[in-house]
């Protein structure tokens, strides 16, 4: 993903976790530790970020109409075999259109899923960057169109992923009953408009963590471990994606 500066939606840590200024009251046991990835960050050693205390992965899987993550089922199966909770996230492209994109996502999971076996799986991400303003109208609808076909055809709804700055420049209140990713480096974080919390929270990209190779994303939930799981969706994802064309 990019910065918050750069980026309009949609994470990794570090074994010592590199938290640093941003860490304060939210590091601790009541956070769930987790990173996010895409074919950037390589080939992934799996058991070694499971060694370093991380319990969620959210991973690249998609772009747009036609693209899939070249690393996405290699790591979407090694999380599987590390035990670490993960889920699937989708970058948004404006000039295409939503029901596409969100098509091209959910065959990438299906893809992903026919070796990996069942495994616990955090709700779907859409990872929205900054839209051009003449863009807008056409792509809000879009936006929302991935949302409904995904959330119809998992059967879990999904995480918007995006930074304070050009939600709040950009973006009407449309989307309300959608849980947060926030992208924001602050020691505080800041919510966008629209949203009361935060259910993911992106502190950093420049994590370092052992099985990685380079700066990986850093992310904490809004609740502990125990919670996380809570929020898997892996039985009606598991059931559906088994059918998908």
């Amino acid at each position: 993903m990019l910065a918050p500066k750069k980026l309009f939606l949609m994470a990794v840590l570090s074994v010592p976790l590199v938290f640093g200024a941003c860490a304060h009251r939210y590091d601790g046991p009541n956070y769930a530790k987790g990173i996010d990835v895409s074919h950037f960050q390589g080939s992934i050693d799996w058991s070694l970020v499971k060694g370093g205390d991380v319990s969620f992965a959210y991973i690249k899987a998609s772009e747009g109409i036609t693209y899939t993550d070249p690393k996405f089922v290699a790591n979407w199966q090694g999380t599987a075999d590390a035990g670490i909770v993960r889920g699937g996230y989708h970058k948004f492209v404006a000039k295409d259109a939503g029901e596409a994109q969100a098509r091209n996502f959910l065959n990438a999971l299906k893809s992903a899923e026919a070796g990996a076996g069942a495994y616990p799986t955090l709700p779907p991400v859409l990872d929205i960057e900054v839209v051009r303003k003449e863009d807008l109208a056409v792509a809000f609808d879009e936006m929302l169109a991935w949302l409904a076909v995904v959330e119809g055809e998992l059967g879990c709804k999904p995480i918007i992923y995006t930074s304070p700055n050009n939600w709040n420049k950009e973006f009407p209140d449309k989307f309300r009953g959608y849980e947060l990713w926030l992208a924001d480096y602050a020691a505080k974080p800041t919510l966008p408009k629209g949203w009361h919390r935060w259910l993911f929270w992106q502190q950093s990209d420049s994590g370092t963590t052992k099985g990685i190779e380079g700066d990986v994303d850093q992310d904490i939930f809004n609740g502990n471990i125990d919670k996380l799981m809570r929020r898997a969706c892996a039985g009606s994802q598991h059931k559906v994606l088994g059918g998908l064309t």
